[in-house]
C-alpha cells in the first residue's frame, strides 16, 4: 500500500517522537546563511553542526575553519574601513581649502598608508594558509 505524504509524515514523527524535540527558531537571514554554509562546509546537517557544537565545542576547536574565519573577518574589517577613509578622504579633499588640506592630508595619508599596510599583511597570511 502506498502511504500520502501526510500519512508517512505521521509515521515518522510517531517513530522519532520522545526522542526528538522540534527546535524552531527565527535567525536573522546573515546567521541562516552562516549556518548553513558552515554545516555545508564540514558536510554535516545543521542538527549535527548544532550538535557539535552544544556537546563538546569541536567546531572551535577545527583550526582551520576557525582560523578562515577569523582572518576573513579581520580582513573584511580592516578593508572596509580603508574604503571608507579613502572614500571619506576624496570627499573632504575637495571641500578643504589649500591652506587646511595641507595640514589634514598629512594625517589622512599616514592612517591610509597604514590602513594598506595592515590590509597587505592579511593577504600574505591568507596565501600561506
Amino acid at each position: 500500500m502506498v502511504l500520502s505524504n501526510k500519512e508517512r509524515q505521521a509515521k515518522y514523527r510517531a517513530s522519532k517522537k520522545g526522542a526528538f524535540k522540534k527546535l524552531e527558531v527565527l535567525l536573522p537571514n546573515n546567521e541562516a546563511k552562516l549556518l548553513h554554509d558552515n554545516a555545508n562546509s564540514l558536510g554535516i546537517t545543521k542538527t549535527d553542526y548544532i550538535v557539535r557544537m552544544l556537546h563538546d565545542n569541536s567546531l572551535l576547536h577545527d583550526k582551520s575553519l576557525l582560523h578562515d574565519n577569523v582572518l576573513q573577518g579581520e580582513y573584511d574589517s580592516l578593508k572596509l574601513k580603508h574604503q571608507t577613509m579613502i572614500k571619506e578622504y576624496a570627499r573632504d579633499t575637495a571641500a578643504l581649502t589649500v591652506k587646511a588640506a595641507g595640514r589634514d592630508n598629512a594625517v589622512m595619508l599616514a592612517e591610509i598608508e597604514q590602513l594598506r599596510t595592515e590590509v597587505s599583511k592579511l593577504k600574505g597570511v591568507r596565501k600561506r594558509l
